[in-house]
């Protein structure tokens, strides 16, 4: 609960400097944008960091919502990934300083690869199937990359 708990402080309530990547969104004092949640569920299933390279664990946070609830970008950037991957909807948005955040098990994307991004903008719908244990179309799946490390 710990390190889910980081994610989302993260998540919510961390900032990002607007640079290399650009963005629609205004930038606040000092050319900061705020990051915001995807959805405002609950943490259904928290991030578990594997073992070892290739390890089992879970790379990400599942949060509860309904099918058909809009899914945002957490934050500034640019989609580089929009759509089917193995026989499920996904959208990848790049920002700055390497970071890369993951929205999986989507019903529909709303956004294409290319596209510029602010925080809060609409990049898909949730209701993919996650067969996972303990996931289900109620839950949206989001990871946080920096390279090709997750980080909770």
């Amino acid at each position: 609960m710990r390190r889910c708990r980081g994610f989302l402080l993260a998540l919510v309530g961390a900032t990002v400097l607007i640079g290399s990547v650009p963005t629609a969104s205004a930038a606040g004092p000092g050319g900061v944008a705020a990051w915001v949640r995807p959805v405002d569920g609950p943490v259904l299933r928290p991030f578990v960091a594997p073992a070892f390279d290739y390890g089992p664990g879970h790379r990400g946070v599942d949060l509860g919502a309904l099918v058909g609830t809009p899914v945002r970008a957490a934050g500034p950037g640019v989609v580089s990934i929009a759509g089917p991957v193995a026989d499920q909807l996904h959208v990848v948005v790049v920002h700055r300083n390497g970071l890369r955040t993951g929205y999986s098990f989507l019903a529909d994307v709303r956004v294409v690869p290319g596209q510029v991004v602010a925080p809060g903008a609409v990049i898909g719908v949730n209701g993919g199937v996650d067969t996972a244990p303990g996931s289900g179309p109620d839950a949206m799946h989001i990871k946080l990359r920096r390279g090709y490390t997750y980080h909770d």
